[in-house]
C-alpha cells in the first residue's frame, strides 16, 4: 500500500490530480485496500478513479466500466446484492464495446448469476452462468474457479429439474477440483448437490454416502456460515435414511 500511495503522490505531482494515470494508480491502491479489508478507503479511491476516467474519457469508456465492476465487487463482498447488481448491469452496458469473450464479461455474468442464485431465482441465474461458462471455455480456462462456477450452474440446473444436464456439469466440476487437488472440505457443496440428485433418482445408498461425506470432510466450528448450513442440510437428509 505504501508503495502505491507513493506512486499516487508522484503521479499527482507529475501530471496533476485529475490525470488518467492518477486514476489508474488510485484504482491499484483501491484494489490493495480491498484485499486488506479497508472497505472505506477502497470505495473512496474507486470512486475518485471513476470520476477521473469519466472526466477524461466520457461516461461509457471501458475504464469507467472497469471501475464499476470493482465497485460492484466491493458491494457484493459486503452482502449488498441490490447495489452490486445495479453496478454490474451498468458496467455491462459500459463495456459493451469490448469483445464478447473478454474476461471482464465473464466476471460480470458469473456475479449476476450468483446474485440471482442467492435470491433463489435459479431460472434467472442459469443464462448468466452459461454465458460465463462459454467465455471460460473459449478462453481455455480450467482450475477450481471454473469448477466453482460449474457447481453453481449444476445446482441451478438441478433446482430447475434439469437433472440430465446438471450431472455432466457437476462431473466436470469434480474433475477440475480433483486436478487442482483442492482440500476435501471444498467439495461439500458439490457432494450435497450430487446427494440430492442421487436421492431424486432413487439411489438411497449413494445419496447416504454423499451426505455422510459432507459431514466427514467438514467441521461444526468452520467460520464459514455456508458450511454450517451444508452440515445441517446433510444431517436432515440423513435422518430420512435411519431405520
Amino acid at each position: 500500500d505504501e508503495a502505491i500511495q507513493w506512486s499516487v503522490r508522484t503521479h499527482e505531482a507529475d501530471y496533476g490530480p485529475n490525470h488518467p494515470e492518477v486514476g489508474r494508480t488510485l484504482h491499484d491502491l483501491a484494489n490493495a485496500e480491498m484485499r486488506s479489508g479497508d472497505i472505506a478507503g477502497a470505495k473512496a479511491h474507486y470512486d475518485r478513479a471513476r470520476a477521473i476516467f469519466v472526466a477524461a474519457y466520457g461516461p461509457t469508456h471501458e475504464l469507467v466500466g472497469m471501475s464499476d465492476v470493482s465497485l460492484a465487487g466491493l458491494e457484493l463482498d459486503q452482502g449488498h446484492d441490490d447495489a452490486a447488481e445495479k453496478l454490474f448491469a451498468q458496467a455491462s452496458a459500459e463495456l459493451a464495446g469490448l469483445p464478447d469473450d473478454h474476461p471482464i464479461h465473464q466476471t460480470i455474468e458469473e456475479a449476476l448469476g450468483s446474485i440471482a442464485r442467492d435470491r433463489d431465482k435459479c431460472k434467472d441465474a442459469i443464462p448468466h452462468f452459461e454465458k460465463a461458462r462459454a467465455i471460460d471455455e473459449h478462453l481455455g480456462r480450467t482450475g477450481p474457479d471454473v469448477g466453482g462456477l460449474l457447481i453453481n450452474l449444476g445446482y441451478c440446473l438441478a433446482d430447475q429439474h434439469r437433472e440430465a444436464e446438471a450431472m455432466p456439469v457437476l462431473a466436470q466440476a469434480e474433475k477440475l477440483y480433483d486436478e487442482a487437488h483442492v482440500p476435501q472440505h471444498d467439495y461439500a457443496e458439490l457432494r450435497m448437490i450430487e446427494g440430492d440428485l442421487a436421492a431424486s433418482a432413487g439411489d438411497k445408498a449413494k445419496a447416504k454416502h454423499l451426505y455422510e461425506q459432507v459431514l466427514a470432510t467438514t467441521t461444526d466450528d468452520d467460520p464459514n456460515p455456508a458450511v454450517g448450513q451444508l452440515r445441517a442440510y446433510a444431517r436432515d437428509s440423513l435422518a430420512h435414511y435411519k431405520p
